[in-house]
């Protein structure tokens, strides 16, 4: 069997793609129970990562069987092919190479570009773009940054590495809120610094020493964390007061919580065809109640950016939660560089549909266009001029490196927003505190514009050959 790999696009996805086994390595000794329960010998060559290892059963060939007749010295005397061997199947990928390339040339530009404004401390940034509807990746790209600005990719970051992500979950914290009807569509509040026992005080970004009153769609636009802990307080049934103290057994509304997260993908995996996918680190809470307040506004659990995607996907897709996946379809072998005839579809499965009302999804949808739409929105800046509506959410969780406080800062959004065709989530770790005015959003801006732009185009080529 032929086993060599040719990669025309270079070092694209070469991560992604994973490896195989040399001859001389065999089944490497971790993945030995794994492969001789399928009937492989030892000295087989095998997917050993990645996409190598997930779409073995496929991408694997035949082996040239033979019969050998000997004389009784040993010497062969004639052979027989029982069976000439073939090469493995193909598979087809989601991933729209123009646009991952695209993808990945903006995220180095971007990364210099936050650099220059003086981010010299990040280390990670990554994107992944996928159709909210199917589940189908276009697009996932990563970088590890050192001190000096040298970039090494990343790609499997995207789902085996999870970060604090902040603000960006609190349409999740709402839908939760809903769910256990702990607040109501349109319900108002006032954002206000709070004062609990013991001298422990939380407020919001935005509003740090006022009174404001705004409802849950403001909430998200300004991405009120205020907004958020009484949410949680009103689950965990115990409504916020000046001076109260915290909830001393917050396990039960922690569960409640969470259980309103990962419906829309968060601490849960996401389910893509790719092996060593994380859920995340999701820490007991049982009689941390400052911990359970940090949950609802994202400086607790932490996720990948996979599970991020999922989750505006989610959002945009009216509830339904799709499993993503990187491989399409699967062909027959031929013997020529063509791709053989179809033989399966890979699809993206609903893996569930949020316990929330049409309305109050849709009260979330227009949160996040306020957020990115309104001269008031958190992502007003970046989003603002996009060449189709766009909706999301911003955020920005605290952090720590090397004892120093810094912050992550994460993207997520849709589009259009009447129709969305295309999701992303973007994840910038260690990001520096203060923070200058760092314009990661752009980032997002700018894949939608190349997207929707190419789009548009072949639309009219495809008008013309009409």
């Amino acid at each position: 069997m032929d086993w060599d790999r040719k990669y025309p696009y270079g070092d694209t996805l070469r991560g992604i793609f994973g490896d195989v086994s040399t001859p001389a390595e065999g089944i490497p000794k971790e993945l030995t129970e794994h492969y001789l329960s399928k009937g492989y010998s030892r000295n087989d060559r095998v997917g050993k990562s990645y996409l190598e290892y997930q779409y073995e059963d496929v991408l694997r060939g035949k082996k040239k069987e033979m019969k050998y007749t000997t004389d009784k010295s040993g010497k062969v005397t004639s052979s027989e092919v029982l069976n000439p061997g073939a090469r493995g199947q193909d598979l087809k990928l989601t991933i729209d190479i123009d646009l991952q390339k695209e993808v990945e040339a903006l995220l180095d530009k971007q990364i210099k570009k936050l650099r220059s404004q003086g981010a010299k401390d990040m280390d990670n940034a990554m994107m992944v773009v996928q159709n909210p509807k199917n589940g189908d990746i276009l697009a996932l790209a990563g970088k590890q940054i050192n001190k000096s600005g040298k970039m090494t990719d990343y790609d499997i970051g995207t789902f085996t590495s999870q970060f604090a992500v902040g603000s960006s979950v609190k349409g999740g914290t709402l839908l939760a809120g809903y769910q256990n009807k702990a607040i109501k569509v349109g319900e108002t509040m006032v954002d206000e610094p709070l004062h609990f026992q013991g001298g422990l005080t939380k407020r919001s970004y935005f509003n740090k020493n006022g009174h404001v009153s705004i409802n849950d769609k403001q909430a998200l636009m300004h991405s009120s964390n205020v907004y958020m802990f009484k949410t949680a307080l009103k689950l965990a049934g115990d409504p916020y007061y000046s001076g109260m103290a915290l909830p001393s057994d917050i396990s039960s509304p922690a569960q409640k919580l969470r259980r309103g997260l990962n419906q829309v993908g968060l601490g849960v995996k996401t389910g893509i065809d790719l092996p060593n996918e994380t859920k995340g680190q999701i820490e007991p809470l049982t009689n941390n109640p400052g911990n359970y307040l940090d949950l609802s506004i994202g400086q607790y659990d932490t996720y990948t950016p996979l599970q991020l995607s999922q989750y505006v996907s989610t959002i945009a897709n009216d509830g339904y939660r799709i499993q993503p996946h990187i491989g399409l379809t699967i062909h027959e072998s031929t013997n020529k560089d063509d791709v053989g005839p179809l033989k399966k579809k890979i699809n993206g499965t609903v893996l569930n549909k949020v316990n929330n009302t049409e309305k109050e999804i849709k009260q979330i949808q227009e949160g996040f266009k306020m957020a990115f739409n309104d001269k008031d929105g958190t992502g007003y800046v970046s989003f603002k001029d996009t060449v189709v509506p766009t909706a999301g959410k911003t955020g920005t969780a605290e952090v720590f490196q090397n004892g120093e406080p810094r912050v992550n800062s994460t993207y997520i959004g849709y589009a259009p927003i009447d129709d969305p065709k295309l999701a992303f989530s973007i994840v910038y770790t260690n990001q520096p505190v203060p923070p200058p005015w760092l314009t990661g959003g752009d980032l997002g801006r700018d894949v939608i514009n190349y997207y929707f732009k190419q789009l548009g185009k072949d639309d009219k080529n495809k008008d013309k050959d009409k």
